[in-house]
């Protein structure tokens, strides 16, 4: 055979293999139906072998401890490792609730029974908030946060006060009516 043949031949059986189908590697998957389970080979899910689990958990490195203070290596003993105390009184969200409310009420925009029943609701609401898990829980701190920050940036309520309010009282409930 004639080198150019050979180089001929052996171009035409990389492209036969190039181009021929890949083979058909479908994935097991469990099939239930009521109380029998049958496995069934599903072309669209990828075999085990090649399945993508994501990206393997990484370890988080450990924190760097913090020097002990000045004071209390001359004395001996390490710096108190604890949990901070958590401040006790409104938060700056909470006063700018109830600044915006009372600014609300001398300027005449709501009634003293308006605010009074604000400001119960409000204050329900935030109690509501710490009894709370899961969704209904991020949902009502989602609408207390909302309201805190109009609040913090002096900005009146986009639709009055009844509808910001309403939000936050619509949602207090734990359940069905």
């Amino acid at each position: 055979m004639s080198p150019q043949a050979s180089r001929f031949f052996a171009g035409a059986v990389i492209c036969a293999a190039l181009w021929a189908p890949a083979p058909a590697v479908a994935g097991e998957v469990l099939s239930v139906d009521g109380g029998r389970v049958t496995r069934i080979e599903d072309p669209f899910v990828p075999d085990g072998a090649g399945s993508d689990l994501g990206r393997p958990r990484v370890q988080p490195r450990p924190r760097p401890r913090s020097a002990p203070r000045a004071g209390a290596a001359r004395a001996g003993t390490a710096a108190p490792r604890g949990k901070r105390k958590k401040k006790k009184g409104p938060t700056r969200g909470q006063k700018a609730v109830r600044r915006a409310l009372s600014g609300a009420a001398r300027a005449r925009r709501i009634s003293h029974p308006e605010l009074n029943r604000y400001r119960r609701l409000y204050d329900r609401s935030r109690s509501t908030r710490k009894k709370l898990r899961g969704a209904r829980g991020r949902e009502l701190g989602g609408v207390i946060g909302t309201l805190e920050a109009i609040a913090l940036r002096r900005q009146p309520c986009p639709r009055g006060y009844d509808r910001c309010f309403s939000s936050s009282g619509a949602t207090s409930s734990t359940g069905p009516p």
